[in-house]
């Protein structure tokens, strides 16, 4: 798809891999959140796993660019899980409340430690 991105399918969900380290140039982020989205309408497919294991840095403008996926992800109450994420920036979405532990809090995103128990949250 892109140098940023790699996707498949997957049992009935799209599963995006980050290939950048770090996530903190704007127009990087910007052609990252665009590349998603056309990923998406692309694969028809609602229900997102995106791998993280690459990442190490993410600032305000990658959480930006999964904000805008989830909001086209959200016109047809799809859902978006990551996984592979360091202890860091799983800190880093817990405290914007993004993603949560607590099944009772409906948090934006899901986090899921390993590909299969992202499918099984998606298939859920």
């Amino acid at each position: 798809m892109t140098q940023f991105i790699s996707t498949k399918t997957e049992n009935d969900a799209l599963l995006i891999t980050m290939e950048v380290d770090e996530m903190k140039d704007s127009q990087q982020c910007y052609d990252i959140r665009d590349a998603m989205i056309a990923a998406q309408k692309e694969a028809g497919i609602d229900k997102i796993a995106i791998n993280m294991a690459r990442v190490s840095f993410m600032g305000s403008i990658g959480i930006l660019a999964f904000l805008g996926l989830r909001r086209v992800v959200d016109e047809h109450q799809g859902r978006i899980v990551f996984y592979n994420l360091s202890a860091q920036l799983i800190g880093m979405l817990k405290v914007c409340k993004l993603i949560s532990n607590d099944p009772h809090w409906k948090s934006p995103f899901g986090y899921a430690e390993t590909v299969e128990s992202a499918q099984e949250l998606l298939a859920s």
